[in-house]
């Protein structure tokens, strides 16, 4: 039966049906596999421009890096406060220190600190301290809040609070941490 048909059909109409049948297989292949790739490849190389054009603009001043090693610091001193230069072994004295001082500037009475087990959480070391002071109420608010405040990072971790007489006494579990520094 494809004998009968291939003699009624002429060459010249059977090489032109391959041949269009060629061509629309080369179209299919080109708009499903080349021409998004081409496309992709046109936007990979505007976003290079793009990109190399920022890089050129930049203009990268002195004083652009020191603003920015400014706002590093102001960063820094948010995350680890005022005890990022002090060693682990001098944290102590430094937050009892700092919880002396502000229990002075607001008419605290700080009765005890006992330092705890020294701990670790994620990349920061946890030193826990107990520690009870007395006052009146107003007083001791402000006094916790600026201890949270200026021996960043403190947290308090639990608390008892107990009137005696004309004045509160507060029992605080308050916990410090300092990163720790890489090792060399």
């Amino acid at each position: 039966m494809l004998d009968a048909w291939m003699q009624q059909v002429r060459p010249q109409t059977l090489i032109a049906g391959a041949g269009a049948l060629t061509a629309i297989v080369a179209l299919a292949g080109f708009l499903y596999v080349l021409k998004p790739a081409l496309q992709a490849r046109g936007e990979l190389q505007q976003e290079r421009v793009a990109a190399l054009s920022q890089v050129e603009e930049a203009n990268i001043t002195p004083q652009a890096l020191a603003a920015a090693a400014r706002e590093v610091a102001d960063l820094r001193k948010q995350l680890v406060g005022a005890s990022w230069g002090v060693p682990l072994e001098e944290m102590e004295s430094f937050v009892i220190g700092g919880l002396d001082r502000i229990s002075v500037r607001h008419e605290v009475e700080l009765k005890s600190v006992t330092p705890g087990q020294l701990g670790s959480v994620l990349s920061f070391d946890e030193l826990p301290y107990q520690v009870q002071v007395a006052g009146d109420y107003f007083s001791l608010f402000d006094w916790l809040q600026d201890v949270e405040q200026e021996l960043i990072p403190m947290v308090t971790k639990g608390f008892e609070m107990a009137r005696r007489g004309e004045s509160v006494t507060l029992k605080l579990r308050l916990v410090a941490y300092k990163p720790r520094r890489a090792e060399s």
